[in-house]
Parts: C-alpha cells; sequence; structure tokens
C-alpha cells in the first residue's frame, strides 16, 4: 500500500514539474517592423535570444512586416532584425513577460530620426567635413608641387648651361608653392589628428628644405 502511495505521489509531483515547465514556455510575441518610411518591411529576418540561456529563434517578417514566435520564457531577449538588401541591421533589449501580451514594434523612421545628429551638430560636422577637404587640397596641392620640384632638380643634371636659368626660377616657385600649401595644409588638420600632423609637417620639412630653410625644415621634421 505505501509503495502504491509512493509511486502516486511521485507521478504527482512529476506532473506539477511538467505543469510548472510548461508554464515557463507559454510566452507569445507579436512583432511589427516597418521600413524607413513608415510602411511594412516584409522579409526581415529577426533573430530573438534570450541573454541568460542562449536560447534563440528565427522568424521573418510577412508582407504586412509581422511575426509571431511562441513558446519564449519570461526574460530579456536581444531582439536583431536585418535585411541584406539593405544593408538593415539593428539590435535591442526587449523583456518578454508572461502574464500579458507582448507587442513588439520597430519602425525604423523613428531610429533613423533619433540617430541623426541635431541642427548644431549637424553644422559642426559639416564644418568638420569642410575643414578636411580643404585640408585635402592644400595637402595635394603641395605634393604636386614638391613632385614638380624633384622633377626639374633632376632635369637640371642634364639641360644645357644656358636653360638651367630658367628651369631654376620655376623650380623655386615651385618650392615655394610647396610651403604655402603644406603650411595651410597643417592649419586645417584637427588638434588630435596625430597621423595627419606628422604626415604634413614630414612634407613640409622636406619642402623647407627646398628652399634651403633648413632651420625651418629641422623644425617641421
Amino acid at each position: 500500500m505505501r509503495r502504491a502511495i509512493s509511486i502516486l505521489g511521485a507521478v504527482v509531483l512529476a506532473l506539477t514539474f511538467a505543469t510548472v515547465a510548461l508554464a515557463q514556455d507559454t510566452g507569445r510575441l507579436n512583432g511589427e517592423i516597418l521600413d524607413k518610411d513608415s510602411k511594412p518591411y516584409a522579409d526581415v529576418t529577426v533573430t530573438i535570444k534570450n541573454t541568460d540561456t542562449g536560447q534563440t529563434y528565427t522568424v521573418k517578417t510577412d508582407k504586412s512586416g509581422k511575426f509571431v514566435q511562441l513558446g519564449m520564457r519570461a526574460g530579456i531577449y536581444t531582439i536583431t532584425s536585418t535585411n541584406a538588401k539593405d544593408n538593415l541591421n539593428f539590435t535591442e533589449k526587449y523583456q518578454i513577460s508572461l502574464d500579458h501580451d507582448n507587442e513588439y514594434k520597430l519602425d525604423m523612421k523613428d531610429v533613423i530620426a533619433k540617430s541623426a545628429p541635431s541642427g548644431e551638430e549637424a553644422k559642426k560636422q559639416e564644418a568638420e567635413e569642410d575643414k578636411f577637404k580643404m585640408m585635402k587640397t592644400h595637402f595635394d596641392n603641395g605634393v604636386k608641387a614638391l613632385t614638380e620640384a624633384n622633377d626639374l632638380r633632376t632635369q637640371l643634371r642634364t639641360v644645357p648651361a644656358d636653360q638651367k636659368s630658367a628651369l631654376q626660377e620655376k623650380r623655386a616657385g615651385d618650392c615655394q608653392t610647396a610651403v604655402t600649401e603644406f603650411t595651410a595644409a597643417e592649419q586645417g588638420v584637427g588638434p588630435k589628428d596625430v597621423k595627419n600632423h606628422a604626415m604634413v609637417f614630414g612634407n613640409l620639412g622636406a619642402a623647407d628644405e627646398c628652399v634651403a630653410k633648413y632651420d625651418d625644415a629641422v623644425a617641421s621634421y
């Protein structure tokens, strides 16, 4: 009799655990994804990963931009939405609960709006970009002038004496242009841009040598 009761108790206990286990996996996630124009975003691959257990689900949005995932445990999940065609790759965290509906919505139009810089930040960014472009223009002009000066130096070794004066004058002008352009380029380099500072100063040193300002060349190097 005792054995029968024990077996019955074990069965009841097993059923109880089974009921608890089932209750843990009854979460439902209803999702909707909209594109950059707030229109239904179809064919988005949605990867849903439990941050504690590592359990991962993968679904795709339908033509209405919606998806459903059943049998989920309560917890915090990372939801990653990807679409290779549009280079979409967006991840955020979401809390799944068992006591109410879980309605997940991702509107890429809102995401893009929030990530866009503010008016002042946009102006600052634009100014920095313009400054960099101007710096690069001066640097490229300096490289061109210095290259031409070096080419003329090579030519001066072989040209007839009556042609040297004109070439020397042209070379002196190129050397001075190089100094002017590299100096202007240096003024456009950001204070923390160590790599570009080094590159510009190195070329400025060569240009200073070209105009025979050797102390300035040492300072630049």
